[in-house]
């Protein structure tokens, strides 16, 4: 059923489900699907919170992006499990999909940095100036073979920049999508930045 988590909404309000492990048959999550007042919750929890946070202060935003850090690799161990569970991936390759949670952390902060930044300076022609903006909500989709890294690649630099999120985990990997999605709750975020 459909909730705020940490400040996060978790959806599924719509048909049941379940994920199994294709290995042995194991039921691994059962659930229920967001349904369209799912959905159209999320984004408008999402479009209610950007306005605050893409002014909240980077190094504000940072700090809940470290936080979010530092539970990503308390939580590799057990990520690795899931994600080899779920998807049928050998350990070695669920833990290295793990552990680059938190390692995006540092990759996507250096790359806003390298990217970002305002200038101004005077032309022949009066004034020029480059800032940069948040664009608003981003609808980001988890593919099933890497559930947990992809869709964190795209998380991360969207909430860094300041914008909000919806995330859908592939259907075929929704115990891993949750996972995720609960790191992220468990960081703290104000109300509506993820969903």
């Amino acid at each position: 059923k459909g909730q705020y988590i940490g400040g996060a909404w978790i959806a599924g309000n719509g048909d049941a489900f379940n994920s199994t492990n294709p290995s042995s048959g194991e039921t691994l999550w059962s659930g229920r699907a967001a349904n369209q007042g799912d959905v159209n919750a999320a984004f408008k929890a999402a479009h209610e919170a950007f306005e605050n946070w893409s002014q909240t202060p980077l190094e504000k935003r940072i700090e809940y992006i470290n936080t979010y850090k530092a539970l990503a690799l308390d939580f590799k161990p057990k990520m690795a499990e899931l994600i080899s569970r779920e998807t049928g991936k050998l350990l070695w390759d669920s833990t290295g999909e793990a552990g680059a949670l938190a390692a995006k952390v540092d990759i996507s902060l250096t790359a806003y940095n390298d990217r970002t930044g305002a200038l101004s300076k005077d032309t022949d022609f009066g004034a020029a100036s480059l800032q940069h903006r948040a664009h608003g909500v981003m609808a980001i989709l988890g593919p099933y073979n890497f559930p947990a890294h992809l869709p964190n690649g795209q998380i991360l630099p969207s909430l860094i920049a300041g914008n909000t999120v919806v995330f859908k985990p592939s259907e075929q990997t929704p115990a891993v999508g949750e996972a995720l999605a609960n790191l992220f709750a468990q960081a703290g975020f104000p109300k509506g930045v993820f969903s």
